[in-house]
């Protein structure tokens, strides 16, 4: 089921320079929520503080409540789906890309994460479908099929937060839009968090926050 987040007064440093400072954000479950700001914002700490590789120094990330300090790490990332910048394939078929080698991802789960990435045309259509080689590093397709990938991967768990950092930076207009598509489509059985600095995501989102000085500012809230 997705999840309601809290970013409680987290404050967080890299060495002496303070990154984030009494910064509280609220992810509400089944929503997109877009985090905005310049580089060195926080942006990307707050992506490592969701996915428990830092913790805060102060304050206090929150799941439906409870306190991410208190929720085991590997049951959490579980539930998690994660599409980073830059796209990670390795030398397998596509089927094993979508499923990380997890035993307990089945036929039914790929094929419903590649629908909802928008990725089965374009897979079904390949010389072997999901039993094809993608090649080295994802080599053998495009960057946008690469992206569609990545997000079925993501999706493939049926996670319970979404995380989507910059991810769709290197792709045309058109692959672009339909991959927002397929995110927005997710809601409200996902709660998503989108790190972008490009105005297509920012307009799907449900709540806006921009990191500026450590804060987060919300802005007022935009249309669905």
């Amino acid at each position: 089921a997705p999840v309601t987040i809290e970013v409680d007064r987290v404050s967080f440093a890299h060495g002496d320079v303070r990154i984030l400072d009494n910064c509280s954000m609220h992810f509400p479950t089944g929503q997109i929520t877009a985090i905005i700001g310049t580089s060195g914002a926080g942006k990307s700490t707050i992506i490592d503080l969701l996915l428990a590789f830092q913790r805060p120094e102060e304050g206090a990330i929150l799941v439906n409540g409870v306190s991410l300090a208190d929720i085991n790490v590997r049951a959490w990332r579980r539930s998690l789906g994660y599409v980073p910048q830059e796209t990670t394939l390795f030398h397998g078929t596509v089927a094993q890309n979508v499923t990380m080698g997890d035993a307990t991802v089945s036929d039914g789960d790929v094929q419903m994460a590649l629908e909802a990435a928008g990725a089965a045309t374009f897979v079904h259509a390949l010389e072997r479908g999901l039993d094809t080689m993608v090649g080295e590093q994802g080599a053998r397709l495009s960057g946008g099929q690469r992206q569609r990938i990545a997000i079925a991967r993501a999706l493939a768990r049926r996670p319970a937060l979404l995380l989507l950092d910059e991810f769709t930076a290197s792709l045309d207009p058109i692959t672009q839009a339909a991959v927002i598509d397929a995110i927005k489509a997710q809601r409200p059985a996902v709660t998503i968090v989108i790190v972008t600095h490009q105005a297509a995501l920012v307009d799907i989102a449900d709540v806006v926050y921009e990191l500026h000085d450590g804060r987060a500012i919300r802005r007022a809230d935009v249309p669905a």
